[in-house]
């Protein structure tokens, strides 16, 4: 009996939560990648143009489009307006101009893009594009893959076989071919590494595929020239996101305060504006603590972007706003994930 009670009390908690809800403006933070079709897409990182324009004539119909900027505004003077909704996209890639830029001014629609400044006018990948292009892209590797890093070695035995499986990404539960486990692997193992780390490991790798470390060009990061394009017609503003793409909570504190202050001054040179947003690579507890938060705080950031769920209220902390990751959803997807959002 005394369960039952208690599953009683809980549900009713629940559901005076969602109507209370109901009741107080909140906003809801999009975190968006690419927009583009590539196959494979690994980290499910792309939304097609067409149903990116779905959730621009959504979002526009529905909901209440601003900007971060204005953001900041509204949860300082608590007011919030109603069913707000902000665009973001991390990384800064190429196809933010190209495909997102002309659809975000058709639907006069305003977004942040966080830009990784150590990738502006460089060839190099990010970690997950060179791991897909030299793992999952070749048809021919040597059998066994050994990379030495940080004193130890690890070792994968790839075999002979491979072809590529469509559709297969991240969140699979299976591997069809041990090169997939491998992808998975160093991935994961990459994530927390420091950037010279990483190098020396993406320098095996390339040595042991026999392959060059220019990335390919429609998965590479805006140059200086685009990045003052893309930010020219003032509907789309430019952020952080440190200089390398690292785990910075997982980096000594001179070093996240390199990644996070460099790449604010970096970018600023480029654009010749204030760059006064950042958002944290990767996110989440892994990549984020209270030192690396009080970092870019002194760092004369307005505003930080952490990737973990949640909406925006009144009383949410202006270094550690919420995002929601979005997919490859069509229109009809999309309407019942962000009205789930708003809900819960």
């Amino acid at each position: 009996m005394r369960s039952i009670i208690s599953l009683i009390q809980g549900m009713n908690l629940q559901c005076i939560h969602k109507v209370r809800n109901l009741f107080h403006n909140r906003a809801v933070i999009l975190l968006y990648h690419r927009v583009a079709e590539l196959c494979p897409d690994i980290q499910l990182l792309c939304v097609s143009p067409s149903n990116f324009e779905s959730h621009l004539q959504e979002i526009t119909e529905h909901y209440q489009p601003i900007s971060l900027h204005n953001l900041k505004e509204y949860i300082e003077t608590n007011t919030l307006p109603r069913n707000a909704v902000v665009i973001t996209f991390d990384d800064g890639y190429v196809d933010n101009l190209c495909y997102a830029a002309p659809l975000l001014e058709k639907y006069g629609v305003p977004a942040t893009v966080f830009v990784t400044s150590g990738f502006v006018d460089k060839s190099n990948e990010m970690v997950s594009d060179a791991l897909e292009r030299v793992l999952l892209s070749s048809e021919k590797l040597p059998e066994i893959l050994t990379l030495e890093s940080e004193g130890k070695t690890h070792h994968w035995i790839l075999g002979e076989n491979f072809q590529q499986h469509k559709g297969w990404n991240i969140t699979s539960k299976n591997d069809p071919y041990p090169r997939y486990r491998c992808y998975r692997d160093l991935h994961q193992l990459m994530r927390p590494m420091s950037v010279s780390h990483r190098q020396e490991v993406l320098k095996q790798l390339y040595d042991w595929a026999g392959c060059v470390g220019e990335g390919c060009p429609d998965r590479r990061i805006m140059n200086s020239d685009e990045l003052r394009r893309i930010s020219h017609s003032g509907l789309i503003e430019i952020g952080a996101h440190s200089i390398s793409h690292t785990m910075l909570a997982k980096q000594p504190l001179e070093v996240q305060q390199q990644e996070i202050l460099d790449s604010k001054k970096e970018l600023e040179t480029i654009l010749g504006s204030p760059v006064t947003s950042f958002a944290y690579p990767y996110g989440g507890r892994d990549a984020v603590d209270t030192h690396t938060i009080e970092l870019v705080r002194n760092a004369g950031f307005d505003v930080a972007c952490d990737n973990v769920p949640g909406t925006v209220g009144p009383t949410t902390g202006l270094y550690t706003l919420p995002r929601f990751l979005v997919r490859d959803w069509n229109r009809d997807v999309f309407q019942k994930q962000i009205k789930n959002i708003f809900l819960d």
